[in-house]
């Protein structure tokens, strides 16, 4: 632990002049393995008021690394599949309207669930999410 500082994304900085760059502003969840959280770029147009326009992302990446994980965790395929894009597994997708809020994680004992995030367009998208269902992580006997 002591010669790992933990790992870090490197989020695109400004295009030219006064573009403001891609941040994280909204707290992480934490799931099953993975932290899911929201980026948001605000408009290209080099104005700094602050407006719902902009772009945002969900990413949703493997808490150890911060990379892949190594099945399809989000369902950005046609229908909500889960599929890999070029024999890589996504981390994050394009959300419409602007500004996105925390993300919300919704499972179920199976294994999977629902990410719904919130924009500031009033509609609340919702991606798909996998994973291997809940475990138990110990037990205690009682005697």
């Amino acid at each position: 632990w002591s010669t790992q500082s933990g790992w870090y994304f490197d989020l695109p900085g400004p295009i030219s002049g006064n573009t403001p760059s891609e941040r994280v502003i909204t707290s992480p969840q934490i799931e099953n393995g993975g932290v899911a959280f929201t980026t948001y770029a605000p408009p290209a147009n080099g104005s700094l008021t602050c407006n719902a326009a902009g772009t945002a992302f969900l990413m949703d990446v493997n808490y150890i690394n911060g990379g892949a994980f190594t099945q399809p965790r989000l369902g950005l395929g046609s229908g909500g599949a889960f599929v890999s894009v070029g024999g890589n597994n996504p981390v994050g997708t394009q959300l419409n309207g602007g500004y996105a809020a925390a993300p919300t994680i919704l499972t179920n004992p199976s294994g999977g669930g629902n990410i719904y995030t919130p924009g500031s367009n009033l509609q609340i998208p919702v991606t798909p999410e996998q994973y291997g269902g809940r475990s138990r992580l110990g037990w205690w006997q009682v005697q």
